[in-house]
């Protein structure tokens, strides 16, 4: 991965004329996705199979079928209320909600998840175990009916 960020940064130093400059998480998603796509066209995913999952609006609050990006769940601190209550409570209860199920569907190889007690993820990101060829969608709610 080094080899392909440092060929990415040096192409666009060539285009440039300087070394360009990472001015936000954006730019370094982008610098990313280029050192990643050097080997192969990334994969796009529709947002119902990974979801861009947040307690905020724009967001979808329930998992996707074969992932969740958490946003802002890295930050350690979001300095902001949102309906008059703290961003954290929001986050913290988000994070809650979903717990038990990410940990039941996360694929683990042989590492071992930051613990139930956790109040925050391993990781933002988790993949979940593709469903069987013809299977059904997980369409259960969080009440556990699948209406």
């Amino acid at each position: 991965m080094e080899a392909a960020l440092r060929a990415v940064l040096r192409r666009q130093e060539a285009v440039l004329g300087h070394p360009p400059r990472l001015t936000s998480e954006l730019g370094e998603q982008g610098l990313q996705t280029a050192a990643l796509s050097l080997a192969s066209a990334p994969l796009a995913v529709r947002t119902n199979e990974v979801t861009i999952c947040s307690p905020f609006w724009p967001r979808q609050p329930e998992l996707g079928s074969h992932g969740a990006h958490f946003v802002g769940l890295n930050a350690r601190h979001i300095a902001r209320d949102y309906y008059d209550r703290p961003a954290d409570d929001w986050m913290r209860a988000h994070w809650a909600r979903h717990r038990a199920a990410l940990y039941r569907r996360t694929v683990h190889r042989g590492s071992k998840p930051g613990g139930m007690n956790s109040p925050r993820p391993p990781s933002s990101f988790f993949r979940f175990p593709a469903r069987a060829e013809g299977a059904a969608p997980n369409r259960r709610k969080e009440d556990g009916s699948n209406r």
